[in-house]
């Protein structure tokens, strides 16, 4: 199990040039420790592993960013995201689980 917390808002401007609106967001999400499944450690002494290994440590997220949505005829949007992780002092994050800028390319049809 994995106990997880999310606030979101979103401001959404119109504009009348190449794009239909441009929508501001500032996203918190906070997610505890959580493992896949795979039990790794015998903590009785009966040869059977009875815990599970953290496979994702617990952290919290910040996301700022602005999305442009296109008007028709395409219905796409245009996201621009920066997301910062918090972790505990002793984590070692994974690579896609850390701080970073995020561009992405959303069509609708």
């Amino acid at each position: 199990g994995v106990n997880t917390f999310d606030i979101f808002a979103c401001y959404n401007q119109p504009v009348r040039r190449m794009f239909q609106k441009i929508s501001y967001l500032v996203r918190w999400d906070f997610m505890s420790n959580h493992s896949n499944g795979t039990a790794s450690v015998d903590t009785d002494g009966d040869g059977v592993n009875d815990a599970l290994t953290t496979n994702d440590p617990q952290r919290n997220r910040i996301t700022g960013g602005a999305t442009f949505s296109f008007g028709a005829p395409f219905r796409a949007d245009i996201r621009l995201n920066y997301e910062h992780y918090f972790y505990k002092a002793n984590v070692t994050p994974a690579v896609s689980e850390q701080s970073k800028l995020v561009v992405e390319l959303m069509v609708r049809f």
